[in-house]
């Protein structure tokens, strides 16, 4: 329900670079990775020389649309082993030449502010030094500046065909593109609230996405949800570990002082425009760098009585049951229940998303 056919697992970081991968299925070819990345040279340190001209494309990765046959590291793939899920590169090579002084310099890139048509999960980045190629991959980022200490001379190489699309069989692969709520909220047009952080959440960020779902569509979510590595975040921010300020607790001598429960974590969160407390809750297979703020009910304000509700299931049928026979080996009833159909979003407009949360 969250990414369309076939999606689940996490996406895990270490320092904003993803690890093992996505397997969301989104569906929808992504085109070419649009342009406005940047890479700079910085003397931070790092293993390239002083006075060489580095150049570099990107791709935007979507969903991991999996070929017969590929495999798969038990359901994860590699960014650095396989193009799967990424568009084409960027149209015109980025161009860095770094500083004449110093022997040791480091790369910088930023991703490009994206909010569509659909989900951008992560940005890889290739390099090398001939504006015409080869190109590497050096790393990939879920929206943070990636800095790069070293241009590599082999390894996985941008891809030459668009593969980010759905694994349906549809007019030009699109099967299942509007089937899962990430889906819906990326849709060209969908009016839905994307507000992009590129870099660490800031509570102005989170405050600043309700702010606009509001302002552009009278949005008042029901739901917020994160990933198991942003909720953690979150509650930094909003406890104040991620200052230093120190906390002091007091309990009455007794049973009491054998009852303090250590640790913290954020539960509900203030609408900052309209007051209303909504529940923060982790989602299983919500990729890290994304938080959702879900409308679970249709709005006060709207009077249409021919919609039924926010989102729905539309399916071909209410539910196929299998019953396997017992065998010898295996001398047990089995039944499968199996469900054919996708989510219909009525006001994809009364929710908001928050992307490009660095680890």
């Amino acid at each position: 329900m969250l990414g369309g056919l076939g999606s689940q697992q996490q996406v895990y970081t270490v320092n904003n670079a993803p690890v093992n991968g996505l397997t969301l299925t989104i569906g929808g070819a992504m085109g070419n990775a649009p342009a406005g990345g940047t890479l700079t040279a910085s003397t931070t340190g790092g293993t390239i020389p002083a006075s060489t001209t580095v150049y570099g494309v990107y791709t935007a990765i979507s969903a991991f649309a999996i070929p017969t046959g590929m495999p798969t590291n038990q359901g994860f793939i590699p960014y650095n082993q396989t193009t799967a899920g990424q568009s084409l590169p960027n149209t015109s090579s980025l161009s860095v030449t770094t500083s004449s002084s110093g022997g040791t310099n480091s790369l910088v890139f930023t991703p490009p502010n994206y909010t569509g048509p659909v989900p951008v999960l992560a940005w890889a980045l290739y390099l090398g030094t001939s504006a015409n190629g080869p190109f590497y991959f050096a790393g990939a980022t879920t929206g943070a500046p990636l800095t790069v200490t070293s241009v590599p001379t082999s390894g996985l190489q941008p891809p030459t065909t668009d593969n980010s699309a759905s694994v349906g069989t549809g007019p030009n692969g699109l099967n299942g593109s509007f089937n899962g709520i990430l889906a819906w909220l990326f849709a060209q047009g969908s009016g839905a609230t994307i507000q992009p952080v590129n870099g660490a959440l800031t509570l102005n960020a989170v405050n600043t996405a309700f702010s606009n779902a509001f302002t552009n569509a009278f949005a008042n979510p029901d739901h917020l949800y994160c990933s198991a590595h942003d909720i953690q975040t979150l509650t930094n921010l909003l406890i104040g570990n991620n200052t230093g300020q120190p906390y002091w607790f007091a309990a009455n001598q007794g049973d009491a002082q054998g009852q303090m429960t250590a640790n913290f974590r954020v539960s509900r969160y203030l609408n900052p425009v309209t007051s209303k407390i909504i529940p923060v809750d982790v989602h299983a297979y919500l990729p890290q760098g994304i938080m959702l703020g879900l409308t679970e009910e249709l709005p006060d304000w709207y009077v249409g009585n021919n919609v039924p509700d926010v989102v729905v299931w539309v399916g071909s049928m209410d539910y196929l049951e299998i019953d396997y026979q017992p065998i010898s080996t295996n001398p047990t009833w089995i039944s499968e229940i199996r469900c054919f159909g996708g989510l219909h979003m009525f006001l994809p407009s009364q929710h908001l998303a928050i992307t490009g949360i660095s680890a």
